[in-house]
């Protein structure tokens, strides 16, 4: 069987990449797949990552291949889809990235259930969610979710839904562990972080904090802007580039904090996961099911 992994894979987002290499493990392990096919808008970037990181990897790379247009497989028979990795549906985004780019782009292999889910599923509290719930839900092969919330709602669709876990849990328990000080304090913001008051416990906490501040972010794109903002504020803020770091320099990284504030799910949860003092922003109802 050929794997073909669609989510936000090549984007330059810190948990989107944890998690990719997670799945492709998992993947590995629980199906029989001879190749694995993923859709990115930037190849270059994700082999150079997944190249990176191959410690981490089950999976031999040369059986990995990229596309970027994804018709590439609407009449291939030997194909089953992996939709998702993170928050795979939720109404908290715009149409059709809610989730209706799946049944839109794919809908003979939504009515044939030649698809898997996995990740997180949001609520459906608004009419459109609904409908496409009961659209794609029911006709998933497996659905894999990472928190009980989704779980809970998956199965009001789907009584064979599974819990498991986030995916980048995974990648955290390869990295190999170092004693170290914990002294500086990790920012992020995103772009979705629109509340004065969270603006204002931002400030405060770098203000207050007396050390060495790095500002994170997760997503290249979208966050590295709001790092002269927020240098504005403090000029002792400095940008940590990740960008020429493997997974374990990362991690290392991380356990050097103190403490952390920001938005991005895996930011906080790797906070989270070595035990260190976290301030979030939960911009969206995922960061308080997982953090």
């Amino acid at each position: 069987m050929k794997a073909v992994l669609m989510g936000y894979y090549g984007y330059k987002n810190f948990g989107d990449e944890l998690i990719l290499i997670s799945l492709l493990n998992y993947l590995q392990k629980n199906y029989r797949i001879h190749s694995f096919w993923i859709q990115t808008p930037d190849p270059e970037w994700l082999e150079h990552w997944l190249n990176t990181n191959t410690k981490f990897l089950d999976v031999d790379t040369q059986k990995i291949d990229f596309f970027r247009n994804s018709k590439k497989f609407v009449f291939d028979t030997d194909v089953m889809y992996f939709w998702g990795g993170g928050e795979v549906l939720s109404g908290q985004r715009s149409f059709p990235f809610d989730g209706w780019k799946y049944p839109i782009k794919h809908l003979w292999s939504v009515l044939t259930g030649n698809f898997v889910l996995l990740g997180g599923v949001g609520s459906d509290d608004c009419l459109r969610t609904k409908l496409l719930y009961k659209l794609i839900l029911p006709k998933a092969s497996d659905i894999i979710l990472r928190d009980q919330d989704s779980l809970m709602l998956s199965k009001k669709y789907n009584t064979e839904s599974t819990l498991y876990h986030d995916f980048a849990l995974d990648v955290f328990d390869r990295c190999e562990e170092g004693k170290v000080e914990s002294k500086n304090l990790l920012v992020n913001m995103n772009p979705y972080v629109y509340h004065k008051d969270d603006f204002q416990k931002i400030f405060k906490i770098i203000k207050e904090f007396d050390g060495p501040k790095y500002f994170f972010p997760a997503d290249i794109g979208e966050d590295t802007r709001y790092w002269s903002f927020l240098k504005q504020r403090d000029q002792d803020l400095q940008l940590f580039d990740r960008t020429c770091k493997n997974i374990q320099e990362i991690y290392e990284f991380f356990q050097k904090a103190d403490s952390g504030v920001g938005a991005r799910v895996h930011f906080l949860l790797l906070l989270k996961y070595l035990g260190k003092d976290i301030y979030p922003i939960a911009y969206q109802e995922k960061v308080n099911k997982l953090i």
